[in-house]
Protein backbone atom coordinates (compact mmCIF):
# COMPACT_ATOMS: atom_id res chain seq x y z
CA UNK A 1 0.00 0.00 0.00
CA UNK A 2 1.64 3.54 -0.67
CA UNK A 3 2.06 5.99 2.13
CA UNK A 4 1.78 9.57 2.40
CA UNK A 5 4.52 12.43 3.96
CA UNK A 6 1.51 15.45 4.33
CA UNK A 7 2.60 17.18 7.49
CA UNK A 8 -0.30 19.08 9.26
CA UNK A 9 -0.88 22.50 8.27
CA UNK A 10 1.11 21.92 4.71
CA UNK A 11 0.15 23.97 1.47
CA UNK A 12 -0.53 21.57 -1.11
CA UNK A 13 -0.42 22.11 -4.81
CA UNK A 14 -3.21 21.25 -7.66
CA UNK A 15 -3.28 21.16 -10.94
CA UNK A 16 -4.87 24.34 -12.68
CA UNK A 17 -8.06 24.11 -13.24
CA UNK A 18 -8.04 21.95 -16.92
CA UNK A 19 -11.73 23.12 -17.96
CA UNK A 20 -10.96 26.76 -17.73
CA UNK A 21 -7.64 26.27 -19.22
CA UNK A 22 -8.64 24.54 -22.36
CA UNK A 23 -11.48 26.94 -23.05
CA UNK A 24 -9.08 29.81 -22.89
CA UNK A 25 -6.80 27.91 -25.55
CA UNK A 26 -9.86 27.13 -27.64
CA UNK A 27 -10.76 31.23 -27.44
CA UNK A 28 -7.35 32.19 -27.85
CA UNK A 29 -7.29 29.96 -30.97
CA UNK A 30 -10.36 31.25 -32.60
CA UNK A 31 -10.27 35.44 -32.09
CA UNK A 32 -6.58 34.28 -33.65
CA UNK A 33 -4.36 35.24 -30.38
CA UNK A 34 -1.41 33.61 -29.27
CA UNK A 35 -1.43 30.21 -27.24
CA UNK A 36 -0.64 30.71 -24.09
CA UNK A 37 1.71 28.23 -23.00
CA UNK A 38 0.63 25.64 -20.35
CA UNK A 39 3.06 24.95 -17.33
CA UNK A 40 5.09 22.27 -16.83
CA UNK A 41 2.82 20.97 -14.18
CA UNK A 42 -0.49 21.54 -16.23
CA UNK A 43 -2.63 18.82 -17.14
CA UNK A 44 -2.24 16.47 -19.63
CA UNK A 45 -5.45 17.43 -21.35
CA UNK A 46 -4.21 20.95 -21.37
CA UNK A 47 -1.01 20.21 -23.14
CA UNK A 48 -3.34 17.45 -25.24
CA UNK A 49 -5.31 21.16 -26.66
CA UNK A 50 -2.66 22.89 -26.65
CA UNK A 51 -0.30 21.09 -29.02
CA UNK A 52 -3.04 20.10 -31.53
CA UNK A 53 -4.29 23.67 -31.48
CA UNK A 54 -0.67 24.64 -32.23
CA UNK A 55 -0.83 21.95 -35.21
CA UNK A 56 -4.15 23.21 -36.85
CA UNK A 57 -2.56 26.81 -36.79
CA UNK A 58 0.63 25.38 -38.48
CA UNK A 59 -1.24 23.46 -40.87
CA UNK A 60 -4.19 26.35 -41.77
CA UNK A 61 -5.11 25.29 -45.03
CA UNK A 62 -1.92 23.05 -45.98
CA UNK A 63 -4.10 19.73 -46.87
CA UNK A 64 -5.45 21.38 -49.62
CA UNK A 65 -2.28 22.12 -51.07
CA UNK A 66 -2.04 18.20 -51.29
CA UNK A 67 -2.31 16.62 -54.31
CA UNK A 68 -2.26 13.25 -52.58
CA UNK A 69 -5.83 14.53 -50.87
CA UNK A 70 -4.37 13.18 -47.32
CA UNK A 71 -5.86 14.71 -44.26
CA UNK A 72 -3.98 16.42 -41.37
CA UNK A 73 -4.38 13.77 -38.54
CA UNK A 74 -5.15 15.86 -35.10
CA UNK A 75 -5.19 12.99 -31.95
CA UNK A 76 -6.57 13.91 -29.16
CA UNK A 77 -5.27 11.20 -26.66
CA UNK A 78 -8.15 10.38 -24.56
CA UNK A 79 -9.42 14.23 -23.93
CA UNK A 80 -12.89 14.39 -24.08
CA UNK A 81 -13.35 18.08 -23.99
CA UNK A 82 -10.38 18.49 -26.95
CA UNK A 83 -12.46 15.77 -29.19
CA UNK A 84 -15.56 17.64 -28.69
CA UNK A 85 -14.32 21.15 -28.52
CA UNK A 86 -11.79 20.18 -31.67
CA UNK A 87 -14.25 19.14 -33.35
CA UNK A 88 -15.46 21.94 -33.42
CA UNK A 89 -12.85 24.29 -34.42
CA UNK A 90 -11.42 22.25 -36.94
CA UNK A 91 -15.19 22.03 -38.81
CA UNK A 92 -14.92 25.85 -38.76
CA UNK A 93 -10.91 26.30 -39.77
CA UNK A 94 -9.87 25.19 -43.58
CA UNK A 95 -7.86 22.71 -43.99
CA UNK A 96 -8.68 18.79 -44.34
CA UNK A 97 -8.47 17.08 -40.86
CA UNK A 98 -8.42 13.95 -39.61
CA UNK A 99 -10.04 14.10 -35.71
CA UNK A 100 -9.00 10.91 -33.85
CA UNK A 101 -8.26 9.43 -30.37
CA UNK A 102 -8.27 6.59 -28.09
CA UNK A 103 -10.26 3.80 -28.48
CA UNK A 104 -12.28 4.41 -25.42
CA UNK A 105 -12.72 8.29 -26.52
CA UNK A 106 -13.65 7.14 -30.13
CA UNK A 107 -16.94 5.75 -28.29
CA UNK A 108 -18.05 9.03 -26.21
CA UNK A 109 -20.59 10.99 -27.16
CA UNK A 110 -20.31 12.95 -30.43
CA UNK A 111 -22.99 12.61 -32.53
CA UNK A 112 -25.38 15.14 -31.56
CA UNK A 113 -22.24 17.79 -32.14
CA UNK A 114 -21.75 16.24 -35.37
CA UNK A 115 -25.35 16.28 -36.45
CA UNK A 116 -25.62 20.27 -34.99
CA UNK A 117 -22.22 21.17 -37.05
CA UNK A 118 -24.07 19.34 -40.52
CA UNK A 119 -27.24 21.05 -39.94
CA UNK A 120 -25.01 24.29 -40.36
CA UNK A 121 -23.10 23.26 -43.57
CA UNK A 122 -19.97 21.22 -42.18
CA UNK A 123 -18.46 18.22 -43.82
CA UNK A 124 -17.89 15.99 -41.49
CA UNK A 125 -17.47 12.24 -42.04
CA UNK A 126 -16.84 8.93 -40.09
CA UNK A 127 -13.87 7.03 -40.47
CA UNK A 128 -12.06 3.74 -39.00
CA UNK A 129 -9.75 6.38 -37.28
CA UNK A 130 -12.15 8.90 -36.14
CA UNK A 131 -13.60 11.71 -38.10
CA UNK A 132 -12.97 13.12 -41.37
CA UNK A 133 -13.46 17.00 -41.30
CA UNK A 134 -13.33 19.10 -44.42
CA UNK A 135 -13.10 22.50 -42.30
CA UNK A 136 -14.87 25.45 -44.39
CA UNK A 137 -16.70 28.57 -43.55
CA UNK A 138 -19.85 27.61 -41.78
CA UNK A 139 -22.66 29.40 -40.86
CA UNK A 140 -25.90 29.38 -38.70
CA UNK A 141 -27.89 31.81 -37.20
CA UNK A 142 -29.90 29.32 -34.53
CA UNK A 143 -29.22 25.60 -33.79
CA UNK A 144 -30.29 23.21 -31.47
CA UNK A 145 -28.38 20.70 -29.56
CA UNK A 146 -29.07 17.60 -27.63
CA UNK A 147 -26.56 17.32 -24.79
CA UNK A 148 -28.63 14.81 -22.89
CA UNK A 149 -25.52 12.94 -22.89
CA UNK A 150 -22.74 15.80 -21.82
CA UNK A 151 -22.76 19.49 -22.06
CA UNK A 152 -19.60 19.40 -23.99
CA UNK A 153 -21.94 19.39 -26.51
CA UNK A 154 -23.21 22.74 -26.17
CA UNK A 155 -19.75 24.06 -25.28
CA UNK A 156 -18.76 23.29 -28.01
CA UNK A 157 -20.78 24.92 -30.39
CA UNK A 158 -20.58 28.26 -27.72
CA UNK A 159 -17.61 28.31 -28.51
CA UNK A 160 -17.42 28.96 -32.15
CA UNK A 161 -20.35 30.57 -32.22
CA UNK A 162 -18.93 33.89 -33.33
CA UNK A 163 -17.40 31.84 -36.63
CA UNK A 164 -20.75 30.81 -37.24
CA UNK A 165 -22.95 33.96 -36.65
CA UNK A 166 -24.77 32.50 -34.24
CA UNK A 167 -27.24 34.39 -32.44
CA UNK A 168 -29.49 31.76 -31.03
CA UNK A 169 -28.48 28.05 -29.14
CA UNK A 170 -31.42 25.97 -28.06
CA UNK A 171 -29.72 23.03 -25.62
CA UNK A 172 -32.21 20.14 -25.01
CA UNK A 173 -33.00 19.28 -22.33
CA UNK A 174 -32.62 22.67 -20.14
CA UNK A 175 -30.76 22.60 -17.85
CA UNK A 176 -28.32 20.17 -19.32
CA UNK A 177 -26.42 17.41 -17.43
CA UNK A 178 -22.96 19.46 -15.94
CA UNK A 179 -24.58 22.61 -16.26
CA UNK A 180 -22.10 24.65 -14.50
CA UNK A 181 -19.22 23.78 -16.82
CA UNK A 182 -22.24 25.39 -20.01
CA UNK A 183 -22.26 28.37 -17.34
CA UNK A 184 -18.66 28.78 -17.19
CA UNK A 185 -18.47 27.97 -20.99
CA UNK A 186 -21.11 31.06 -21.47
CA UNK A 187 -19.61 33.61 -19.27
CA UNK A 188 -16.22 33.05 -20.47
CA UNK A 189 -17.45 33.30 -24.02
CA UNK A 190 -18.83 36.60 -23.06
CA UNK A 191 -15.63 38.04 -20.99
CA UNK A 192 -13.88 37.45 -24.21
CA UNK A 193 -15.86 39.44 -26.27
CA UNK A 194 -15.57 42.13 -23.84
CA UNK A 195 -11.75 41.96 -23.32
CA UNK A 196 -11.73 40.81 -19.80
CA UNK A 197 -9.64 38.23 -18.49
CA UNK A 198 -10.09 35.29 -17.09
CA UNK A 199 -8.49 34.30 -13.76
CA UNK A 200 -5.87 31.05 -13.59
CA UNK A 201 -7.24 29.20 -10.61
CA UNK A 202 -6.69 25.77 -9.00
CA UNK A 203 -9.02 22.67 -9.73
CA UNK A 204 -12.16 22.50 -7.50
CA UNK A 205 -12.71 18.65 -9.14
CA UNK A 206 -9.11 17.30 -7.88
CA UNK A 207 -9.38 19.65 -4.40
CA UNK A 208 -12.16 17.31 -3.36
CA UNK A 209 -9.75 14.47 -2.77
CA UNK A 210 -7.90 16.72 -0.49
CA UNK A 211 -11.37 17.14 1.59
CA UNK A 212 -11.88 13.79 1.45
CA UNK A 213 -8.79 13.20 3.02
CA UNK A 214 -8.65 15.42 5.75
CA UNK A 215 -12.49 14.25 6.26
CA UNK A 216 -10.89 10.42 6.86
CA UNK A 217 -7.38 11.10 8.34
CA UNK A 218 -7.89 12.48 12.32
CA UNK A 219 -4.37 12.98 12.55
CA UNK A 220 -3.76 16.14 10.30
CA UNK A 221 -6.22 19.01 11.41
CA UNK A 222 -5.66 21.80 8.65
CA UNK A 223 -4.32 21.89 4.79
CA UNK A 224 -3.75 24.70 2.54
CA UNK A 225 -5.51 23.83 -1.32
CA UNK A 226 -2.92 26.69 -3.03
CA UNK A 227 -4.12 28.77 -5.50
CA UNK A 228 -8.14 27.54 -4.50
CA UNK A 229 -10.92 30.35 -4.53
CA UNK A 230 -14.20 30.20 -2.85
CA UNK A 231 -15.49 32.74 -5.49
CA UNK A 232 -15.23 30.63 -8.79
CA UNK A 233 -16.82 29.48 -12.31
CA UNK A 234 -16.31 26.56 -10.96
CA UNK A 235 -19.49 24.43 -10.44
CA UNK A 236 -17.17 21.73 -8.68
CA UNK A 237 -16.88 23.96 -5.72
CA UNK A 238 -19.92 22.61 -4.44
CA UNK A 239 -18.00 20.10 -2.32
CA UNK A 240 -16.77 22.89 0.27
CA UNK A 241 -20.67 22.84 1.12
CA UNK A 242 -21.01 19.12 0.77
CA UNK A 243 -18.04 18.35 3.35
CA UNK A 244 -19.40 20.38 6.30
CA UNK A 245 -21.27 17.97 6.85
CA UNK A 246 -17.95 15.67 7.33
CA UNK A 247 -16.30 17.98 9.85
CA UNK A 248 -14.69 20.15 7.23
CA UNK A 249 -14.51 23.71 7.38
CA UNK A 250 -13.56 25.99 4.42
CA UNK A 251 -11.89 29.35 4.68
CA UNK A 252 -10.63 32.06 1.97
CA UNK A 253 -6.81 32.76 2.46
CA UNK A 254 -4.11 34.63 0.75
CA UNK A 255 -2.44 31.41 -0.39
CA UNK A 256 -5.99 29.30 -1.35
CA UNK A 257 -8.38 27.99 0.66
CA UNK A 258 -7.18 26.51 3.76
CA UNK A 259 -9.79 23.28 4.75
CA UNK A 260 -10.15 22.47 8.41
CA UNK A 261 -11.24 19.87 11.24
CA UNK A 262 -13.89 20.81 12.86
CA UNK A 263 -17.12 19.60 14.71
CA UNK A 264 -19.56 18.43 12.27
CA UNK A 265 -22.33 21.19 11.99
CA UNK A 266 -25.67 18.84 10.48
CA UNK A 267 -26.55 15.55 11.90
CA UNK A 268 -24.22 12.74 9.95
CA UNK A 269 -26.88 10.13 10.12
CA UNK A 270 -29.33 12.96 8.10
CA UNK A 271 -29.10 15.03 4.42
CA UNK A 272 -26.31 12.72 3.07
CA UNK A 273 -28.04 12.60 -0.23
CA UNK A 274 -25.94 14.47 -3.10
CA UNK A 275 -27.08 15.13 -5.95
CA UNK A 276 -24.91 14.85 -8.89
CA UNK A 277 -26.67 15.47 -12.08
CA UNK A 278 -24.45 18.57 -12.49
CA UNK A 279 -21.34 17.37 -10.94
CA UNK A 280 -20.44 13.97 -12.02
CA UNK A 281 -16.59 14.31 -11.39
CA UNK A 282 -17.23 13.93 -7.79
CA UNK A 283 -18.78 10.88 -7.92
CA UNK A 284 -15.79 8.90 -7.23
CA UNK A 285 -14.46 10.64 -4.39
CA UNK A 286 -17.97 10.97 -2.55
CA UNK A 287 -18.17 7.60 -2.53
CA UNK A 288 -14.85 6.71 -1.50
CA UNK A 289 -15.62 9.52 1.59
CA UNK A 290 -18.65 7.26 2.45
CA UNK A 291 -16.11 4.40 3.02
CA UNK A 292 -13.47 6.67 4.44
CA UNK A 293 -15.64 8.24 6.75
CA UNK A 294 -18.25 4.95 7.56
CA UNK A 295 -21.20 6.73 6.20
CA UNK A 296 -24.36 5.62 4.58
CA UNK A 297 -24.36 7.94 1.27
CA UNK A 298 -26.39 7.92 -1.71
CA UNK A 299 -25.68 9.55 -5.09
CA UNK A 300 -27.88 10.59 -7.86
CA UNK A 301 -27.89 11.73 -11.03
CA UNK A 302 -25.09 9.01 -12.36
CA UNK A 303 -26.88 8.06 -15.78
CA UNK A 304 -23.90 9.24 -17.53
CA UNK A 305 -21.18 7.75 -15.74
CA UNK A 306 -20.69 5.56 -17.85
CA UNK A 307 -20.01 7.51 -20.66
CA UNK A 308 -16.66 8.87 -19.00
CA UNK A 309 -13.00 7.72 -19.43
CA UNK A 310 -14.11 4.39 -18.29
CA UNK A 311 -17.76 2.67 -17.46
CA UNK A 312 -16.62 4.61 -14.39
CA UNK A 313 -20.39 3.50 -12.68
CA UNK A 314 -19.02 -0.09 -13.32
CA UNK A 315 -15.78 0.46 -12.34
CA UNK A 316 -16.59 2.60 -9.12
CA UNK A 317 -18.81 -0.61 -7.82
CA UNK A 318 -16.06 -3.26 -8.87
CA UNK A 319 -13.94 -1.40 -6.51
CA UNK A 320 -16.30 -0.55 -3.57
CA UNK A 321 -17.71 -3.70 -3.51
CA UNK A 322 -14.42 -4.91 -1.52
CA UNK A 323 -15.31 -2.94 0.91
CA UNK A 324 -18.61 -2.30 1.78
CA UNK A 325 -22.18 -3.05 0.74
CA UNK A 326 -23.72 -1.08 -2.03
CA UNK A 327 -27.18 -0.81 -3.55
CA UNK A 328 -27.37 0.22 -7.01
CA UNK A 329 -30.32 1.82 -8.47
CA UNK A 330 -30.00 1.44 -12.22
CA UNK A 331 -27.12 3.62 -13.38
CA UNK A 332 -29.05 6.64 -11.68
CA UNK A 333 -28.32 6.20 -8.15
CA UNK A 334 -25.63 4.20 -5.97
CA UNK A 335 -26.30 3.88 -2.53
CA UNK A 336 -22.91 2.81 -0.29
CA UNK A 337 -23.50 1.97 3.00
CA UNK A 338 -19.93 2.82 4.71
CA UNK A 339 -21.21 2.13 8.35
CA UNK A 340 -20.98 -1.29 7.27
CA UNK A 341 -17.12 -1.34 5.89
CA UNK A 342 -15.82 -4.88 5.46
CA UNK A 343 -12.87 -5.23 7.81
CA UNK A 344 -11.55 -8.37 6.84
CA UNK A 345 -10.61 -7.98 3.12
CA UNK A 346 -8.19 -9.47 1.67
CA UNK A 347 -5.78 -7.55 -0.37
CA UNK A 348 -6.75 -6.42 -4.08
CA UNK A 349 -5.30 -4.80 -7.84
CA UNK A 350 -7.37 -2.66 -9.00
CA UNK A 351 -6.79 -1.47 -12.47
CA UNK A 352 -8.28 1.95 -12.61
CA UNK A 353 -9.08 1.15 -17.23
CA UNK A 354 -7.14 4.66 -17.62
CA UNK A 355 -9.40 6.25 -15.65
CA UNK A 356 -7.37 9.45 -13.57
CA UNK A 357 -10.45 10.31 -10.93
CA UNK A 358 -10.91 6.79 -10.40
CA UNK A 359 -6.79 6.14 -9.92
CA UNK A 360 -7.16 8.81 -7.32
CA UNK A 361 -10.16 7.28 -5.44
CA UNK A 362 -8.30 4.00 -5.09
CA UNK A 363 -5.21 5.50 -4.18
CA UNK A 364 -7.39 7.18 -0.94
CA UNK A 365 -8.79 3.96 -0.24
CA UNK A 366 -5.32 2.74 -0.10
CA UNK A 367 -4.33 4.58 2.55
CA UNK A 368 -7.06 2.57 4.64
CA UNK A 369 -7.08 -0.44 3.20
CA UNK A 370 -5.09 -2.84 1.39
CA UNK A 371 -5.23 -2.05 -2.53
CA UNK A 372 -2.32 -1.91 -4.93
CA UNK A 373 -3.35 0.32 -7.79
CA UNK A 374 -1.98 -0.38 -11.30
CA UNK A 375 -1.38 2.43 -13.70
CA UNK A 376 -1.02 4.92 -11.47
CA UNK A 377 0.67 6.95 -13.91
CA UNK A 378 -3.53 8.12 -15.45
CA UNK A 379 -3.54 11.14 -13.10
CA UNK A 380 -1.17 12.51 -14.92
CA UNK A 381 -4.47 13.42 -17.37
CA UNK A 382 -5.39 15.83 -14.49
CA UNK A 383 -3.24 16.14 -11.74
CA UNK A 384 0.71 15.28 -12.39
CA UNK A 385 1.50 16.70 -9.05
CA UNK A 386 -0.97 13.85 -6.92
CA UNK A 387 1.85 11.43 -7.29
CA UNK A 388 4.53 13.75 -5.31
CA UNK A 389 2.06 13.18 -2.29
CA UNK A 390 1.58 9.18 -2.36
CA UNK A 391 4.58 7.11 -2.23
CA UNK A 392 4.11 3.73 -3.79
CA UNK A 393 6.19 1.03 -4.91
CA UNK A 394 7.08 1.10 -8.34
CA UNK A 395 7.02 -2.22 -9.11
CA UNK A 396 3.23 -2.54 -8.58
CA UNK A 397 2.58 -0.21 -11.48
CA UNK A 398 2.56 -0.79 -14.96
Amino acid sequence: MPTTSIQNGEILLLNSSKSILIRQLVLEALYGEVLSTPNADDSEDVWVVYRALLFIKQNFNKSFQNIDNDFIKIDVKDCGAGYRFLMAVAAVTLGKWLLTGTKRLLERPILPLVNALKSAGADIEPCAEGWKIRGKEVHARALTIDCSQSSQLASALLLVGDRLGLQELTVVPTPPPSAPYWELTRRMVEARRQGLPVRREADWSTAAFWYAFLAANTAIDTLTLKDLHLDTLQGDAVVAEWFRGFGIRSEQTTEGVKISRVTIDCNPIENNTFHLYNHPDLAPVMAVTAVLCQRMVTLTGLGNLNRKESRRMDLLCELLSHFCPLQRQDDETLTVDGTSFITNSKPITFDPQNDHRMAMAAALLSLHFPIVVTDIDCVKKSYPQFQKYFISDPKNQK
